[in-house]
């Protein structure tokens, strides 16, 4: 053998060559692959410690939100108990709203007539109109008037009136159903603040032709 070595020595080189070649190529692929082996599995085990660090965070973050939720909910409450606070007001025109809806509904199945608001009757005068807030009512045949600069939360009003006969009368807490009791070429008549509305900011007036009472005429005030 050693003869073959000694007769051939260009092919013992090469072929002990290949041998080295091969035996480094692998060692350095088993150590090469253990070692990326390792490395997936580090990084593995480090993220699912992360995953689950992330997941007790977000299951602490869940009962805060359900704690500040319940806690949200318990102050809104309170507000909407309390007047003159945002929820309060948004509580009460929801209430209004709904209110509205239904009045709606009714006056809807109503039988309808021509025009609910202006009207005359022919037996004794009466005549009536519903106005806006910052309008003036004015009956076409005795001239009386009566304007709303404002209708409050609590449905009392800031009246002017002018009568016929010029006598002026203002106050701050006019209500529905206040009369003013005029005459006028010997007939008696009653100015009546049938309605307010404070949600549209509207209201309703009219004036009517009443049996005359006996003796000088009267002006006044009724309030129910």
């Amino acid at each position: 053998m050693s003869n073959w070595f000694e007769n051939h020595p260009a092919r013992s080189v090469i072929g002990h060559s290949v041998i080295v070649a091969a035996a480094t190529w692998a060692a350095f692929y088993f150590v090469f692959d253990e070692n990326k082996i390792k490395l997936i599995e580090a990084k593995s085990k480090k993220i699912a410690a992360e995953a689950k660090e992330v997941n007790a965070r977000n299951t602490v973050l869940l009962t805060r939100l359900d704690q500040l939720t319940k806690d949200n909910d318990k102050y809104l409450r309170w507000l909407e108990q309390t007047p003159n606070t945002l929820p309060f007001y948004e509580l009460e025109i929801s209430k209004f709203e709904k209110e509205i809806e239904s009045l709606k509904s009714e006056l809807t199945n109503r039988p309808k007539i021509n025009n609910p608001f202006e009207y005359k009757k022919p037996d004794s005068y009466e005549f009536g109109s519903r106005k806006s807030v910052g309008d003036t009512f004015l009956d076409p045949k005795t001239k009386a008037s009566l304007g709303i600069q404002k209708i409050n939360i609590d449905k009392f009003a800031s009246v002017k009136i002018t009568l016929p006969d010029g006598v002026k009368h203002s106050t701050e807490n006019a209500k529905p159903g206040d009369t003013w009791d005029f005459e006028l070429n010997g007939i008696s008549y009653s100015l009546l603040l049938e309605s307010l509305d404070w949600t549209a900011q509207r209201f309703t007036v009219k004036v009517y032709e009443r049996p005359s009472k006996s003796g000088t005429s009267q002006t006044h005030q009724r309030m129910d």
